[in-house]
């Protein structure tokens, strides 16, 4: 309204015809339709999980006891199943390596846990970034730790620190 108000005033309301004057309307309002609203909704309703960092590199495990294996836990914080296919975790320190290569059966329910065995040792335990790492090769999520102490994990707080505590496991972390 306006719109329609100013330009009214600054091209002489008399100097038109109704039919130019309801032709500018629609346009107007097409614009307003067609340009401006599905901007702004899509600024708005950005929810896509992996641009919002939903799916988060959540806990690790580098010094296991004996008897168990390295492991590595993704969070997926969306309320969209994450599919995995093409993405993978890689070790910062070792050149870097490729830790765990996902496959296409594997997906990230909404609110849930991803937990990557690792079946040998890949992990340093003075220290190390791993980096999840989407089939786009953009990093989705990073942790990184220094000094590991024998049966402690790495765990991501809701403050985004990452703190040494016990193993929490397919759980939300201890704070």
């Amino acid at each position: 309204f306006i719109c329609l108000t100013v330009y009214a005033r600054l091209f002489n309301y008399n100097q038109f015809s109704m039919k130019q004057l309801i032709n500018t309307i629609i346009f107007l309002l097409s614009f307003c339709v067609f340009y401006i609203i599905p901007i702004n909704k899509a600024f708005a309703d950005n929810t896509d999980p992996i641009i919002n960092n939903q799916v988060l590199i959540n806990e690790a495990y580098p010094n296991p006891n004996s008897s168990e294996n390295e492991w590595i836990e993704i969070f997926n914080s969306s309320q969209e199943d994450i599919n995995l296919n093409g993405w993978t975790l890689v070790d910062e320190v070792s050149s870097p390596s490729i830790v765990h290569k996902f496959s296409d059966e594997d997906k990230i329910n909404p609110l849930s846990f991803f937990i990557v065995e690792l079946s040998s040792s890949k992990l340093n335990n003075s220290g190390d970034t791993i980096n999840l790492i989407n089939d786009n090769q953009e990093i989705i999520s990073q942790l990184s730790y220094v000094n590991s102490e024998p049966e402690k994990s790495f765990s991501l707080t809701k403050d985004g620190e990452i703190i040494i505590s016990s193993p929490t496991k397919n759980k939300i972390n201890k704070e």
